[in-house]
């Protein structure tokens, strides 16, 4: 029996929230906000219903048709129905709404306008691909663990895309089954090659057999084999290869290369990752003589630029892999004040106080679950600064929510569109400590 609701917002997780006659959430996908929309019998969860719209009387005027053929099925996109200018205004209100649910203190003003992306599709140079039984490449239907193979993807960059289209031949199909559940296509927008990293439950006797049958097929030179969290090359010519990023930062005044280990983390969206550090440094203002405390700092996304900009500093990181790239960006770099250690996070952040270490700005870019327990070190660390780099506006607005109570003032917060045509936030936080 269907019903119609009328949607009030899209939220979180890119759905559109309504109510039903009887004041019931009901949560709808491939909505915006306005539309008067018809639904089904939908399911009933925690709460709420989650429904399917059945059709759309009165479409927002800013409501698009969708580029990508698979758009709906596939899991990954779910703002393509929206104008780019759209998606950015959704993307802004999520990050205010998370703000007021946790009760954040915020100025008028200090919510800045999304930054937008360079570019709205093509920009992803990373993706991960699930492989069914049969050896079909592709992306989980949107709600389930069902397989939509696809022979491209619009929001990748061109060399994936040309690379999944080989993907989809029937004897790739056949060399992969049985043993690879993951491919993940690793793009390195500083030298444009491609490598391969393949995921499996368990290794066989025959992998590298069937391995090397895929690499000829593909054509390509690099190829990894993922177990768990450990990652080893198969074959000799992989064995040193790198990805990299030239940052040519304020229209190329200045230029500073960041390269990386497979297996390290990356910001999917190399140009708006550009953008980001830009963003960040301006921020600060002139930085040359400044200590930082860079945490989660990776491979030195942030503090290689900031010591090519005169800013010396510790970065922290738990991936040791991270770690010695960081330290090889730095030598490479020219960066001689900067110390980069492997350790957790919060162990540190305790030390650091106990020994009263003082630091001009610290600035963090934690995983999705925010810094957790981390935020007390943080809160209580003597710094002037503090910039927060965040995935999540949930967890940054409960992180935020915390270090005002220690003392920090929220001074600006400028959502980052690193994730274009899905619901993905990036956002980046300036709190100011007395």
């Amino acid at each position: 029996m269907s019903s119609m609701v009328t949607i009030e917002k899209v939220i979180a997780g890119g759905k559109g929230l309504a109510r039903s006659d009887d004041g019931m959430v009901v949560m709808i996908p491939g909505v915006l906000p306005g539309e008067r929309v018809e639904i089904g019998d939908g399911r009933l969860r925690s709460g709420y219903w989650e429904a399917e719209s059945l059709s759309v009387d009165n479409s927002h005027p800013k409501r698009v048709v969708p580029l990508c053929s698979y758009y709906g099925e596939c899991g990954g996109c779910d703002l393509q129905h929206a104008d780019y200018d759209l998606q950015l205004e959704i993307k802004r209100d999520i990050v205010i709404e998370s703000l007021i649910r946790a009760g954040v203190e915020c100025d008028e003003g200090v919510v800045r306008s999304v930054l937008p992306s360079p570019v709205t599709f093509g920009y992803r140079h990373r993706i991960r691909c699930q492989v069914s039984a049969d050896g079909m490449v592709g992306f989980f239907q949107r709600g389930s663990k069902t397989v939509v193979g696809v022979a491209g993807c619009l929001t990748a960059t061109k060399p994936i895309n040309d690379l999944l289209e080989k993907l989809g031949n029937d004897q790739v199909r056949t060399a992969l089954s049985s043993w690879c559940t993951e491919l993940e296509l690793l793009h390195s927008p500083g030298d444009d090659t491609v490598a391969l990293v393949a995921s499996v439950k368990s290794v066989r006797r025959d992998i590298k057999k069937r391995a090397q049958r895929v690499v000829e097929l593909l054509g390509v030179k690099t190829f990894f084999l993922r177990k768990g969290r450990h990652i080893e090359a198969l074959f000799s010519t992989a064995s040193d290869y790198s990805l990299s990023q030239i940052f040519r930062l304020f229209s190329g005044e200045r230029e500073v290369v960041l390269s990386w280990g497979v297996g390290c983390f990356s910001q999917v969206n190399g140009a708006q990752n550009e953008q980001l550090v830009e963003l960040t440094t301006s921020l600060l203002g002139d930085i040359k003589g400044t200590r930082m405390l860079d945490l989660y700092c990776g491979a030195g996304n942030f503090s290689i630029p900031f010591g090519s900009f005169g800013a010396r500093g510790m970065g922290v990181e738990q991936s040791s892999l991270s770690i010695e790239w960081a330290q090889r960006n730095a030598v490479h770099g020219l960066i001689k004040d900067w110390k980069f250690i492997a350790a957790d996070v919060e162990l540190v952040l305790k030390g650091l106080v106990k020994k009263e270490e003082v630091f001009d700005i610290l600035i963090c870019d934690p995983p999705r679950r925010g810094l957790g327990k981390a935020v007390q070190g943080v809160g209580a660390l003597k710094c002037r600064k503090i910039v927060y780099i965040s995935c999540d506006p949930a967890t940054l607005a409960r992180d935020i929510k915390v270090l005002q109570s220690m003392g920090a003032r929220l001074v600006s917060l400028t959502p980052v569109d690193m994730f274009p045509q899905t619901h993905h936030i990036e956002s980046v936080a300036l709190l100011e400590k007395n």
